[in-house]
């Protein structure tokens, strides 16, 4: 069995898709994957058995184009073409494309060729593009239409045989919000770790010496809407513990700059805060090990409760006690694995509350710890998740 991926991004830079990748490559279906180049990366490449292709896409202009997708649809024009000419060439069993989006790029190549499509959905694409800060600013509030994918969210689902969720409430949610896709259509894949890659990470990486003492740490992109606002509030409320100081690790929305800004040199909090504006994945271990609370404060919303960031699996296989907003995918999974403890989102003097109790009980942090390291190795891992994928594909390409 052959199957396409096609990403809108570097797939080496995608922990998600590389570890569906592996995973249904480690199953003896061979795997090809469409991405852009924004950079140099080679044309073609291998990694762990997945065959890359990648085709000239400047970042920049597929920034624009994108913006301008509903308005001028370049983007779509572009991508259909590459996409017909790749199916045409590889003759692939399942296309399965990522994100919302790209259905709207790949299903009339697909549709014409009469190949079996899996749709995988990394987010609530209607409600992020609505919070994404460049969509509410001129002129792009103008031209982007973001009622567009909200309008047009149920056609687009239709077109898939399969559609992939983070969570089975998300799944729930679109199921019931379009009636006319039954639930079985729907499959679950949260964005779960894959437990031998990351045994190949070392923790002993050297780190900068301010990174000793009892830190909290973030690891991903930096907004008011990741709740990183809320947190430096709950830092602030901090300030008879001096000691508690906050590691954030990941690019700032560049939206978003002048207000982290001033948090970040604000007198009293510019010592007791650490940015690093990138690391890559394979230095996580080590910063997570030089860390006492791992959080993941992202506010409530639609977007965030379709399922699970990757950094919330990623902690609690690193062995760290977490720190969660309660948006409900996130909250159930550190509550039944009694893994960390749950705030009020957006509520700093909560969040405050939640540190200060872990602070105080080196015990309980060692118990979450552990709990969590176990609930992965038992549960949330890539080789129990991605059984779910196999059997889907199976169902579209029965075995002769």
């Amino acid at each position: 069995m052959k199957t396409v991926m096609i990403v809108d991004n570097e797939i080496l830079s995608d922990p998600r898709v590389m570890g569906e990748a592996r995973g249904l490559f480690n199953a003896g279906i061979e795997v090809i994957v469409l991405c852009p180049n924004y950079g140099n990366r080679p044309a073609f490449e291998k990694t762990d058995g997945i065959q890359i292709v990648r085709f000239p896409f400047p970042k920049k202009l597929r920034g624009l184009s994108f913006a301008i997708m509903n308005f001028i649809p370049i983007y779509v024009w572009y991508w259909s073409r590459i996409i017909k000419k790749f199916l045409i060439k590889y003759k692939p069993d399942i296309v399965h494309v990522h994100d919302l989006y790209m259905i709207r790029c790949a299903y009339k190549s697909v549709n014409t060729l009469h190949i079996p499509m899996v749709a995988d959905l990394h987010e609530n694409f209607p409600a992020a593009i609505r919070e994404y800060e460049w969509t509410k600013k001129l002129p792009y509030r103008w031209i982007v239409n973001t009622a567009y994918w909200e309008k047009n969210e149920g056609n687009l689902l239709s077109k898939a045989d399969y559609i992939v969720t983070l969570s089975d409430s998300f799944a729930d949610y679109l199921s019931t919000k379009h009636p006319s896709i039954r639930r079985e259509r729907f499959i679950q894949f949260p964005n779960v770790p894959d437990v031998r890659m990351f045994d190949k990470y070392s923790a002993s990486a050297p780190l900068n010496d301010n990174n000793q003492g009892f830190n909290l740490f973030y690891f991903g992109v930096i907004s008011a809407r990741r709740g990183i606002i809320t947190t430096i509030q709950a830092l602030e409320l901090l300030s008879d513990l001096p000691e508690i100081r906050l590691i954030l690790t990941g690019p700032i929305d560049k939206a978003e700059r002048n207000e982290f800004d001033f948090w970040m040199q604000k007198p009293e909090l510019k010592d007791r805060i650490i940015h690093y504006p990138w690391k890559e994945l394979k230095e996580l271990p080590a910063l997570v090990h030089s860390s006492s609370i791992c959080l993941s404060p992202i506010e409530k919303n639609e977007q965030h409760e379709s399922g699970v960031a990757n950094k919330v699996f990623q902690y609690m296989l690193l062995g760290s006690p977490l720190i969660v907003s309660d948006c409900r995918p996130q909250a159930e999974i550190v509550t039944q694995s009694e893994c960390g403890l749950v705030f009020r989102s957006g509520n700093e003097e909560d969040l405050a509350r939640q540190i200060r109790e872990l602070y105080n009980n080196p015990d309980m942090r060692e118990k979450m710890a552990k709990n969590g390291t176990k609930a992965i190795h038992e549960k949330y891992n890539l080789a129990n998740s991605i059984k779910v994928l196999i059997d889907a594909y199976k169902k579209l390409k029965p075995e002769r």
